[in-house]
């Protein structure tokens, strides 16, 4: 899915992955006069905006994030001051260690584009307070039915 504009120059190439509570930013790369690459992508700085509430009552906090730098103590502290969403890590991976609201994060896709995983749509990801994370990210698994007179015989 195409979520920068067609005119731009693709600059980034986001691979997010959700484990549980975690989000990890490997495999992610950035291009560089036509080359794209790993390593290219830990200079990388991109903003994720963390989002709190329902229409009129939403809170924003941003966050610009370094894949190769810690998540800086006093962005922490007001992430959690303001939306009451602590983490800890640093811009290629990191966990979401408690939240108070259902939130989601996005990430910055100016120029740049994420592809979809599993519980991933166009670098946006969900929490839900109330539903065991374990419960969203779950793949679908159906139970053979087994003939249980065949069994027995």
């Amino acid at each position: 899915t195409r979520t920068h504009p067609p005119n731009k120059l693709l600059e980034r190439v986001f691979r997010i992955t959700r484990r549980h509570n975690t989000i990890d930013l490997t495999g992610s790369v950035a291009i560089i006069d036509g080359h794209a690459s790993e390593k290219n992508f830990e200079n990388e700085v991109f903003q994720v905006t963390f989002t709190a509430g329902k229409q009129e009552n939403k809170k924003f906090y941003s966050i610009f994030m370094s894949p190769s730098e810690e998540i800086p103590e006093e962005e922490i502290q007001n992430l959690k001051a303001s939306l009451g969403i602590t983490i800890e890590g640093d811009g290629s991976l990191f966990k979401i260690i408690n939240f108070e609201t259902d939130f989601k994060l996005s990430f910055d896709l100016y120029n740049s584009v994420a592809i979809d995983s599993l519980g991933i749509q166009k670098g946006v990801v969900y929490f839900k307070n109330q539903d065991s994370t374990r419960k969203e990210i779950r793949l679908p698994y159906r139970k053979r039915k087994r003939n249980t007179q065949q069994l027995n015989k």
